[in-house]
């Protein structure tokens, strides 16, 4: 299984997806899974949850080499974006302040729908002239930010070099209401799925370990070794980056039940894979083995 996507509609039930052998199956009830999407180029989605003011609720996801797809409960449906490059280069997904935001593969532009839409033309947000240590966005994040004004919901973006850049606004059509933050200088993500939200903040998974965004975006790139969440167990994941930062599976999540953050760190793709395990309570880690888990998710 190389990719598990939970539905979060405005009410229960919820639903989980996985995604395997370019199928995707229903999984939500234990026992034997139902095969719903079949076909596939890849089983690498990513995905987010978009709920229509109103209206539905969508799981929305993308893979980078199939159409985009989502479900709203009931049935799947396969949108049309126009206006961009082609749908099925679209490897990541994020909503943010009301839109659904796109990322194709190995590309310096960004692309969004209108307000609350699900299908339609896409409008590109060009950040390349931002990119001066070259490399191509990988993925996009919200950041719930107090800068002494009241909170915010900026929008963020990371190169495959680790430059970060955020935005401040709610209509990227307008430059009245869409303004650039700054364009800072981070170590190099680890995989597509680098982000996480942990309370208000953002984490990153990088070269130099898992980096909490607001302690980090403003200092030099040799001192961000410093800040980072994973500074009780550098020499393992200095170690582990090095070694298998090309791996797939990649992945860090929080579990509030339990107080715990994990960090999937894949020795060898779709084969084995440890978790670095994190108390938040006192910030003590420890490590999980004989789960060879690809991915990780909530239900």
């Amino acid at each position: 299984v190389e990719s598990l996507m939970c539905y979060r509609p405005d009410s229960d039930p919820q639903a989980l997806f996985a995604a395997v052998d370019g199928s995707v199956y229903d999984a939500s009830i234990q026992g034997v899974p139902v095969e719903v999407l079949s076909g596939n180029g890849s089983s690498r989605w990513q995905y987010t949850n978009f709920a229509v003011p109103g209206g539905s609720s969508y799981l929305y996801m993308v893979n980078g080499a199939d159409n985009p797809r989502y479900w709203d409960g009931t049935a799947w449906g396969t949108p049309t974006l126009s206006g961009g490059p082609a749908q099925t280069s679209f490897i990541q997904i994020h909503s943010h302040m009301n839109r659904l935001w796109f990322i194709p593969a190995l590309s310096t532009n960004v692309y969004y729908l209108g307000a609350s839409a699900i299908t339609g033309a896409v409008t590109s947000l060009p950040l390349g002239s931002f990119l001066t240590q070259g490399g191509y966005i990988v993925a996009m994040a919200t950041w719930a930010y107090n800068g002494g004004q009241g909170p915010q919901a900026l929008a963020v973006f990371i190169s495959s070099r680790g430059q970060v850049i955020i935005y401040a606004g709610t209509d990227p059509t307008s430059a009245s209401t869409w303004t650039l933050q700054g364009v800072f200088d981070l170590p190099p993500p680890l995989g597509t799925r680098c982000f996480t939200q942990i309370g208000a903040d953002v984490g990153i998974i990088t070269q130099q370990g898992v980096l909490p965004l607001s302690q980090t975006v403003q200092l030099d790139t040799g001192a961000v070794r410093a800040a980072a969440i994973t500074g009780r167990i550098q020499n393992a994941m200095l170690q582990s980056a090095q070694a298998y930062q090309t791996n797939f599976g990649w992945q860090i999540i929080s579990y509030p039940a339990q107080g715990l953050l994990f960090l999937n760190v894949p020795q060898q793709t779709n084969t084995s894979q440890v978790q670095y395990v994190m108390n938040f309570l006192n910030g003590s880690w420890t490590q999980f083995t004989g789960w060879n888990a690809n991915c990780l998710e909530l239900f």
